[in-house]
């Protein structure tokens, strides 16, 4: 599919309207950890709404590619059950220690979730006719021009072929000690999107709204608001 930008909105025009977002042809959406899950379990009901919801755009004729988190949060209910379930009553203490020292280990933490959250994916998406891909990222992707070109030629290329690019961190090879490389996925969303050109950016999430600083409640105002 070719790309051409007849979205309005760039800099030195007239801001954006919640009308003008219907022209936009190429999507990037974002979807938070607190929207593909819950106490650690796949949201299925949020996520195949969503899944519902992409393949309406793409019958409509727009290029979606999502951003989703969650890997980690769902890889850790998993492990931790996997501890319970391989403790006997004699190790059961051990097990207890296990756990806490499973929050120091976010690379395997990524690596049980992202399996369990990308076939969810593949079989949401299956039920439309719709072909999805893992692509998994890490900063280093960023780093380089050759290497920006590479990501980027890969997304595009999957669009042209009508597939929808599924992206996330890869933490399970780049996680830091304290589980970020990138500040957060919004961060990665907005690289991404600017990559390939993207027209729109959605991020999926529970936060009320832009705030200036994180937004704790002691402290944080509204940045700005948005109207239609």
């Amino acid at each position: 599919m070719t790309h051409s930008h007849t979205f309005g909105g760039y800099a030195g025009e007239q801001p954006i309207t919640r009308n003008d977002l219907k022209h936009a042809t190429r999507i990037v959406v974002k979807m938070g950890t607190s929207v593909v899950s819950t106490s650690g379990e796949p949201a299925l009901g949020r996520i195949a709404s969503i899944v519902e919801q992409v393949c309406m755009l793409k019958r409509q004729g727009k290029e979606v590619l999502l951003v989703t988190s969650g890997a980690v949060g769902i890889g850790r209910k998993r492990l931790n059950k996997q501890i319970l379930l391989s403790a006997s009553l004699r190790t059961h203490v051990q097990g207890n220690q296990q756990m806490l020292a499973l929050e120091k280990k976010q690379g395997a933490m990524a690596a049980a979730g992202q399996i369990g959250l990308m076939s969810l994916y593949e079989t949401l998406f299956s039920l439309y006719d719709v072909a999805c891909s893992q692509v998994l990222v890490t900063a280093s992707d960023f780093k380089t021009a050759q290497n920006r070109a590479n990501m980027r030629d890969t997304m595009l290329n999957l669009l042209e072929l009508d597939v929808v690019p599924i992206v996330n961190e890869n933490d399970a090879v780049s996680a830091s000690p304290d589980g970020t490389v990138f500040t957060d996925n919004d961060s990665l969303a907005a690289l991404v999107g600017g990559e390939i050109e993207a027209d729109l950016l959605m991020l999926l999430t529970d936060v009320e709204g832009l705030y200036n600083k994180p937004p704790y409640p002691a402290w944080c105002k509204d940045y700005f608001g948005l109207s239609s």
